[in-house]
């Protein structure tokens, strides 16, 4: 790989204009017409469900912004892990919300964590992912593929079966082969995998 990372771009643009075809139901961001039910939790998107179950390690609680309603997973001697689930509450313009930037992973958004999580007294920043999350029925520990598996994989297709019209529009395009969904689609917007299952497999 010569050290360089992956240039996504490509496969996110070529996503955008496929949504822009296919319908915006097919992102996880979308509000779903219904609640998704997920274990003790209820979601209006996808993305909701994965961001408010993420676990984030915070080392001084009284840094933390009220606005985001942290709710305390557990304490040990290195700090305290928090998750933030009002953001299943939102139904719009997800991407545009505060709690979304605060849990959304990349550098791009450190600045508004730190005003949000806090910065300790040395300049170090009060907040640390886990890379980790929740289950939603009984609060053990999952990895990101552990949680792709349990919960996001039904999460989605929860949400998909809300909109049968389109997937089956999809679904009639697929046969036509078009409206495909590229390998850089999916490196670039890792959850289209799961649409390719739904989609590809569901049967009325």
């Amino acid at each position: 790989m010569n050290g360089k990372k992956y240039d996504y771009s490509h496969g996110h643009a070529e996503y955008k204009s496929w949504l822009s075809r296919v319908g915006r139901c097919f992102s996880p961001l979308t509000c779903s017409k219904e609640r998704l039910v997920m274990g003790d939790w209820q979601s209006w998107t996808v993305e909701g469900i994965y961001q408010g179950l993420k676990r984030i390690r915070v080392f001084d609680l009284s840094l933390l912004d009220e606005s985001l309603d942290a709710r305390l997973v557990e304490s040990d001697a290195t700090g305290h892990i928090v998750h933030l689930p009002a953001i299943m509450d939102v139904k719009e313009n997800l991407i545009h919300h505060a709690l979304f930037h605060a849990l959304k992973s990349g550098k791009r958004y450190h600045a508004k964590r730190n005003r949000l999580f806090g910065v300790l007294p040395a300049g170090h920043r009060n907040w640390q992912f886990t890379h980790t999350w929740l289950h939603p029925e009984n609060g053990a520990e999952l990895t990101r593929d552990e949680f792709s598996k349990r919960v996001q994989y039904p999460a989605m297709h929860a949400h998909l079966s809300q909109f049968p019209e389109e997937v089956e529009e999809l679904r009639a395009a697929w046969a036509n082969d078009e409206n495909l969904i590229s390998n850089a689609m999916t490196q670039a917007h890792d959850h289209l995998q799961l649409v390719e299952d739904f989609v590809g497999t569901v049967r009325e």
